[in-house]
């Protein structure tokens, strides 16, 4: 077995779930953008920058579609004050080192 098997596990017995993938994407997309966002700023070249602005607008609807999916199956509370989110966040690490005893 591949460590790549190891990793991602076998058929549907993955030890990463798909929320934990799909927030991973959304912070990896996050990260994306504001690199991109940096870089248009510094290119003199109209068609390099082109070709960047291009890919932000790409990777900024990727994010709103990750989002928007995240959002769907009440993995992502985007809309939750800040007091709320570090309450589901503390829960959600409670429950985990609950299972892992």
């Amino acid at each position: 077995m591949s460590w790549l098997n190891n990793f991602l596990g076998e058929e549907n017995n993955s030890p990463l779930k798909d929320k934990e993938l799909s927030l991973d994407m959304l912070n990896i997309s996050k990260k994306d953008i504001e690199v991109l966002s940096k870089a248009i700023t510094e290119i003199l070249n109209p068609e390099l920058r082109q070709l960047i602005k291009n890919q932000l607008n790409s990777c900024i609807d990727e994010y709103f579609k990750i989002a928007d999916y995240a959002i769907s199956k009440n993995w992502y509370n985007a809309y939750a004050n800040p007091g709320q989110k570090i309450k589901e966040d503390m829960q959600e690490a409670q429950n985990i080192l609950n299972n892992n005893q």
